[in-house]
Order: structure tokens, then C-alpha cells, then sequence
């Protein structure tokens, strides 16, 4: 409980030290500043990580894996487009007919499915560059 001094200031402690009385009105000022500053940015905050987890459910691309030469996946994605995968780094034992997620139709991103997740360069399939 602030105690009232003899010279009218309040104090927060029984102490008349100038510099406590100091520091507790400084911190009282404070007070204010800091809850204000906290409504201000927790709702930037959790606004920045909403928008990141509605963008990366946007860039989910399905699809299956046709054919997997060495290094590479040959995935048809369910809007019918053939996409080549090629392995980067990463889990890379993905068997014909899997079914996968990529993050990217084109460059570099992420194959996965459940548990499993694969480095890949993502771009359009063409069996010339790849093989048949």
C-alpha cells in the first residue's frame, strides 16, 4: 500500500530513499505503456501466424506418383497436370501409385505425406529430359 511522505509524494515502501520513490513512479507510468503495447502488437502477432498457416494450406498441391526413375517423380497431380519432382534431400524411398502433397507446381518446395518429407525441385514434366 503507497504510503504518503511528509513532503506529500507517494512511496512504496517504507523507505524515504529519493531514488526508490523515483523508480516506483517511473515503473507506475509504465505500467500503463506496457499493457497498451501489448493489446497493440499480440494481435499483429497472431494475425502474421494466421495469415502463414491460410497461405501454406492454400499451396497444397495433391497428387500420385506415376513413375519414379532415379532422383526423380514423375507426379500426376490431381488436376491432371504431370509435374516433375526431383529429389533434393530428404526421405526419398516414395513408391509408384503413393500418394503425396507438394508445396510448389513450380521451383523448390517440399514433397511430403504424413510422417514423410522430401526436398524436391519442382517443374513440368518432359519424358525427353527424363526418359521415358
Amino acid at each position: 500500500m503507497p504510503r504518503i511522505n511528509r513532503n506529500g509524494s507517494r512511496s512504496l515502501a517504507p523507505s524515504s530513499s529519493g531514488l526508490f520513490n523515483l523508480a516506483g513512479l517511473y515503473t507506475n507510468r509504465l505500467f500503463p505503456l506496457k499493457h497498451l503495447f501489448t493489446s497493440i502488437v499480440l494481435p499483429f502477432v497472431c494475425l502474421s501466424f494466421f495469415s502463414l498457416k491460410a497461405k501454406a494450406q492454400e499451396e497444397m498441391y495433391w497428387g500420385t506418383i506415376v513413375r519414379n526413375p532415379p532422383a526423380n517423380y514423375v507426379v500426376r497431380m490431381d488436376d491432371g497436370k504431370i509435374l516433375n519432382a526431383e529429389w533434393e534431400s530428404g526421405y526419398d524411398q516414395w513408391a509408384m501409385g503413393e500418394r503425396v502433397i507438394l508445396t510448389t507446381e513450380n521451383g523448390s518446395g517440399i514433397m511430403f505425406f504424413e510422417n514423410t518429407r522430401t526436398q524436391v525441385t519442382v517443374f513440368r514434366y518432359n519424358p525427353s529430359e527424363i526418359g521415358e
